[in-house]
């Protein structure tokens, strides 16, 4: 949360100094991605929009939802090439170019992809078990005999869609903050073909929450904004949650605690926009109609281009660009897709050295200064990266000990024994992480993450030159923070145990971190204070700090 209002803080330095952007008529282009042979829609498609001129011109992308539905935004009056990519599917181009007016949106312009094998999916519904009402961007994952196969968040009416699964067996799972963890009872059987729906979940909340949602919204054109990352935050308890609108413009930040909230909402292309009040939030109670109508920015530029192997020729996918200004301050970053392009938005005219790193191949930088212009693309800015051979890696999982579910965005370091190289990496949605660049020799392996116990692997690690060490696996242990005696509850019992450490040299909560509960960086008697809050006077409750080291 810091690093969000980090950023957030420096996009509003820029519109302090650069006052009186002038206001654009943009248009868009919107339209449904589906599966060609079973009618289903397609979530997390990519669809692209590039102008159809040998002139700079303009340029934009947008994701499907679970509905198989996107918005491409912020685009110029003018023709473009639009075209439609997604994991487990042939890529394909929109027949003919597509007109876009100002201010006016071009429907309709639907793509049916053709599956690259024969394969099935699995749908459903997540609600609230308590309420009965349906849960926005639950992760939903269908696990095979080893790992994560497919994966899907759930839209706003609760909905999900796992595509792209081979015939077979399925455990399924679920997972979204406040609530518990839940599989479903029997495994779930795929195949080609065909859709398996109904199996369904109704999680358990956890605690006693409340959640904001509204309307994001263009302001001149009144269109709805897709993927608008909006986040509501509590200066006084410095807690904030955050989410991200669907493709109709709607949002919900969930997992809440009682209090008043600042809440804003920032879209690529658009100024940040702050809501003009503090919100109050309830136990138990959804705060609505917190809308935001964002104002269009027309005097920024953007990158664009694509990153494939050198010697194969094939797209790599989710390498890693900066644009970095004359400074050396990065003034924007993107990944490739899954069709290796990428496109650096959001980019003040001036004059870029453009970076590219990529896990297994050597960083490059591009070999000319790329020039970007107000409110023009910058396009063919590509990349043909050599793989590197001549060093090893680790890889494993990292799950949670008690559900077996994969935990993502671990922490993981590598540090040689008998050398003087070290490597980081964080596990993806799966639990799975490779650490790469590292240098024959003998490793100690770390993770660390919000929520459970450090923890090093048990025995040292070989790694060999071009050589992968696998099964490097992890199953951590949640921290419950509040509970400093270890014995599964919160009570005074802890109070005064934390009270005795920090005031009379007792011994520490085991683990160290669970005495963290008012997230200052450190544990002293504000810790004490707060969980004496909590216990006797209804206060806010302890909950998950950043990654602190003590």
């Amino acid at each position: 949360m810091k690093k969000k209002l980090l950023v957030v803080l420096l996009c509003l330095t820029f519109l302090l100094i650069f006052p009186g952007l002038a206001k654009a008529q943009f248009g868009s282009i919107s339209g449904k991605v589906t599966d060609e042979e079973t009618g289903f829609p397609i979530m997390g498609a990519h669809v692209w929009a590039r102008a159809d001129t040998t002139q700079p011109g303009g340029y934009g992308f947008g994701i499907t939802d679970t509905l198989g539905l996107y918005v491409i935004d912020s685009l110029d009056a003018g023709e473009f090439l639009v075209s439609s990519s997604a994991l487990g599917y042939e890529d394909e181009n929109y027949p003919e170019s597509v007109i876009v007016a100002a201010a006016e949106n071009t429907p309709d312009i639907d793509f049916a992809l053709t599956p690259a094998e024969a394969t099935g999916s699995i749908s459903g519904m997540v609600t609230d078990g308590e309420t009965g009402l349906p849960l926005p961007m639950a992760h939903v994952c269908a696990y095979g005999s080893t790992h994560v196969e497919g994966d899907a968040w759930t839209d706003t009416a609760g909905y999900y869609l796992i595509q792209n699964l081979v015939a077979g067996q399925y455990i399924v799972g679920v997972h979204k903050n406040g609530y518990e963890d839940e599989v479903y009872p029997e495994s779930v059987t795929v195949e080609e073909g065909q859709n398996i729906p109904d199996i369904d979940f109704a999680l358990t909340p956890i605690g006693e929450y409340g959640s904001i949602s509204g309307w994001v919204t263009d302001e001149q054109t009144a269109l709805p904004l897709p993927m608008a990352h909006v986040w509501a935050y509590d200066s006084v308890a410095r807690f904030g949650e955050d989410s991200w609108t669907d493709t109709a413009g709607y949002y919900l930040i969930q997992n809440l605690t009682a209090g008043q909230y600042a809440v804003g909402a920032h879209k690529s292309g658009y100024e940040i926009g702050f809501y003009p009040e503090l919100v109050a939030v309830e136990e138990g109670q959804n705060t609505p109609d917190i809308d935001f109508a964002l104002t269009p920015t027309g005097e920024y530029g953007s990158i664009i281009g694509w990153v494939g192997d050198e010697e194969t020729g094939l797209p790599i996918i989710m390498a890693y660009l900066r644009a970095i200004g004359l400074d050396d301050e990065i003034c924007g970053e993107a990944w490739s897709d899954t069709s290796g392009q990428y496109g650096i938005l959001d980019l003040p005219p001036g004059i870029y050295r453009v970076v590219v790193s990529k896990d297994g191949y050597a960083p490059e930088t591009y070999p000319d200064s790329v020039i970007v212009v107000a409110g023009q693309n910058t396009p063919h800015i590509d990349f043909s990266l050599t793989p590197i051979g001549e060093y090893g890696s680790i890889s494993g999982r990292v799950t949670d000990e008690e559900t077996g579910l994969p935990i993502s965005m671990a922490y993981l370091l590598a540090i040689g024994l008998d050398n003087w190289c070290y490597a980081e990496a964080w596990s993806d949605t799966s639990g799975y992480y490779t650490i790469q660049y590292l240098c024959t020799g003998i490793y100690q392996v770390n993770v660390h993450v919000i929520g459970y116990i450090p923890e090093s692997y048990p025995d040292s690690v070989m790694v060999l030159a071009g050589e992968n060490t696998s099964d490097i696996d992890f199953a951590l242990t949640s921290i419950y923070f509040g509970d400093v005696t270890g014995d599964g509850n919160i009570n005074l019992t802890d109070a005064i145990y934390l009270a005795n450490y920090c005031l009379k040299a007792g011994p520490a909560p085991e683990p160290l971190e669970a005495g963290e509960v008012n997230c200052d960086d450190e544990i002293n008697l504000s810790d004490v204070i707060y969980l004496a809050n909590y216990l006797l006077k209804g206060g806010p409750a302890p909950h998950h700090c950043g990654n602190y080291q003590f």
